[in-house]
């Protein structure tokens, strides 16, 4: 019989269980969805574009620090998301549903990959223990035939072993 590993690691770790692509995927997933509510957050802040500063009426260096180049570059290159509170408010509240459903998801993954693993490990210590029984019967046999032998030598039986 060929031999089976019967011994199991004293802990399976999470570090070990980690390992499994599956929580791999889903654990990028959560860092994913962690980030989107972080760009979510930033779009409340006021953005600034240098290159609108530039552009706008201020075609020649000398012209930049005109009045009229400055105000119109202030309102070109400035954006200020106080009208779009609803739907950057909309736009936050759904990142944290999604991350919310991705938790969930990794936390599923979890469970399930360790559901795997005890019952891998219990398969393989059901093995274990039919191989140990299974050995028995087979050194029970060879000693039955072992004491077959040594009566049909002996003239105890007769007939013709095989």
């Amino acid at each position: 019989m060929p031999k089976v590993a019967s011994q199991l690691p004293d802990e399976l770790g999470y570090s070990l269980l980690a390992r499994r692509a599956d929580l791999q995927a889903a654990h990028w997933y959560v860092e994913s969805s962690l980030s989107t509510i972080d760009a979510a957050k930033a779009a409340f802040y006021p953005d600034i574009n240098l290159m609108a500063f530039l552009q706008q009426d201020a075609l020649h260096l000398s012209d930049l620090f005109r009045h009229s180049a400055q105000q119109m570059g202030v309102t070109a290159g400035l954006t200020l998301p106080i009208f779009d509170s609803g739907r950057l408010n909309a736009n936050l509240d759904i990142a944290k549903a999604e991350s919310n459903l991705s938790i969930a998801s990794y936390n599923k993954a979890v469970v399930e990959a360790v559901n795997d693993v005890a019952r891998a490990a219990s398969q393989v210590q059901t093995l274990a223990e039919k191989n140990q029984h299974q050995a028995q019967i087979e050194r029970d046999a060879l000693r039955v035939v072992g004491l077959a032998q040594a009566r049909f030598n002996a003239g105890i039986i007769a007939g013709s072993l095989r």
